[in-house]
């Protein structure tokens, strides 16, 4: 999830409370999803996984991937309702091939292809 709004940082409260009239400050961060290819690659520095993901992650994150994603979630929401909107988004995160978390991971060492991945 990536997100989307066009100035980012903080903003004063001020100018949040008349955000009726400034368009340009908003309440919240509306986000967008991007999905991530996942490569499987042997290379001699550790590091060139990391500087490669960055590179595909920051290309992603200013295309136009994540307004879209945002855009039709939107207007799946006013159009069907919050029911249909979050069946849809369970599906898309259902049929992922491998989603990312922050919980705790096995005590035992994991392996995928040769590459330790735990």
């Amino acid at each position: 999830m990536v997100n989307v709004r066009s100035t980012p940082g903080i903003h004063e409260l001020a100018q949040m409370m008349e955000s009726s009239k400034n368009n340009d400050v908003k309440w919240g961060n509306p986000v967008g999803q991007i999905i991530l290819p996942f490569y499987i690659a042997m290379y001699d520095d550790p590091l060139e996984y990391v500087r490669k993901a960055k590179k595909v992650v920051d290309r992603k994150k200013h295309s136009l991937e994540a307004i879209f994603t945002h855009g039709i979630g939107k207007r799946a929401t006013e159009l069907f309702g919050t029911k249909v909107s979050g069946a849809i988004f369970h599906r898309i995160i259902s049929n992922t091939t491998v989603p990312f978390s922050n919980m705790i991971g096995p005590v035992e060492p994991v392996e995928f292809y040769g590459h330790r991945v735990v």
